[in-house]
């Protein structure tokens, strides 16, 4: 019976796998047998099988979708971590839901400005000031529009299939790809002065700041300074 639990709930982290990465797949079962396998599929051999339905997952983790499109995201459900927090999350206040609008907008006007590349997109989730972590999950999932590879920059910073760094371990540049953050030098309900960074090396980096204003349940950028680097 322990051998079986083993087997189920190892199917099942499969079958999120699969689901998330196969849009149109509405049903997957897995099918093992405890004989050695000669290489020649005998469907009678296989008395073991699990079916799971791609609803069941739906209803559990939501839009299963954006899993597939941010690995990151997709990290973290698998040990565990989003299944607690949706158990456990609250809904996001409006006050909340105003400052992640604002982020997302200053980060992606930042990006558009220059970037280094959409291969993928690490944000610097500490710089989001006044946000919970179902926040900053937002503020992720939103950037998916501009790359389908967005994570947190703590998971990455190290990997050196994204960024090139020194004998020191310090950033040089990215590669093919995005690092962003933002800087919030005022924030109100209605007006804040915030600053986008889009970096992807050390001589390659651009700091648009920005004054917003809030109107009809909308954030209003407009620039008040460029740097370079």
């Amino acid at each position: 019976m322990k051998y079986r639990n083993i087997k189920h709930h190892n199917s099942r982290t499969n079958a999120l796998v699969v689901f998330s990465m196969i849009d149109n797949l509405d049903e997957v079962t897995f099918a093992f047998r405890n004989s050695k396998s000669d290489g020649k599929l005998d469907e009678y051999k296989y008395n073991t099988t699990f079916t799971f339905p791609r609803k069941a997952f739906e209803e559990k983790y939501g839009d299963l979708s954006a899993l597939g499109e941010n690995l990151d995201l997709l990290e973290k459900t698998l040990t565990g971590k989003i299944a607690e927090a949706k158990e456990a999350k609250q809904d996001i206040s409006p006050e909340e839901k105003q400052r992640i609008d604002l982020y997302i907008m200053a980060l992606k006007a930042a990006f558009q400005a220059e970037n280094g590349g959409d291969g993928f997109i690490a944000v610097k989730l500490d710089t989001l000031e006044g946000l919970s972590e179902q926040g900053k999950e937002e503020v992720l999932k939103a950037l998916t529009s501009l790359s389908p590879n967005v994570y947190n920059f703590e998971n990455v910073r190290n990997d050196n299939t994204k960024f090139k760094l020194d004998d020191e371990g310090r950033l040089m540049s990215s590669i093919d790809g995005t690092l962003l953050y933002i800087k919030v030098e005022e924030y109100n309900e209605n007006k804040a002065i915030i600053e986008g960074v889009s970096w992807f090396g050390n001589l390659g980096a651009v700091f648009p700041k920005y004054e917003a204003t809030f109107k009809n349940g909308k954030w209003e950028l407009k620039l008040i300074s460029m740097a370079i680097s």
